[in-house]
């Protein structure tokens, strides 16, 4: 299951391809699993936390719940707060040279979403944000150390 914006969903999918092509073990399995992966859009996703967030929470009111147009959550998903942060950027992004492309990177888009999501709901629904919540004192995910093991090393 895939949650992306509307207009992200054949990118990605595109690249899941490349990977499932590209991938040295396991082709019969990676095959599998991008036959079966199903995409949902986060927009629609969006909508829904907000219009449940507002039954829990009647003071919690939003443009996107009370329109519910997948415009209003798109253009909550694409605010630009997050999109130069180096602490949210994989190794090669966060390079100097690459400073401009952190935009792009598919880990501080993935993360930067996460972090204008829970920021919009985590009070609405009650759950208590931790330091790892907050972009000021965020230290950056953990990789497994297999994975860690094959890539470059800058």
């Amino acid at each position: 299951m895939v949650f992306a914006t509307d207009s992200n969903i054949t990118s990605i999918n595109g690249c899941l391809e490349w990977l499932v092509k590209n991938a040295d073990e396991n082709a019969e399995v990676n095959q599998l699993f991008l036959r079966n992966l199903k995409f949902y859009s986060l927009a629609s996703l969006v909508i829904e936390l907000a219009v449940l967030g507002h039954e829990i929470k009647p003071e919690y009111s939003s443009e996107i719940q009370q329109f519910r147009l997948s415009g209003s959550a798109e253009n909550l998903l694409g605010s630009g707060c997050y999109d130069y942060r180096g602490e949210i950027t994989c190794r090669y992004h966060n390079k100097e040279d690459y400073s401009q492309k952190m935009h792009i990177c598919c880990l501080n888009y993935i993360v930067r979403r996460i972090f204008i999501i829970l920021e919009e709901f985590c009070e609405v629904y009650s759950c208590s944000m931790t330091d790892r919540h907050k972009i000021a004192t965020f230290r950056g995910s953990k990789m497994p150390d297999y994975l860690k093991e094959r890539l470059p090393q800058p």
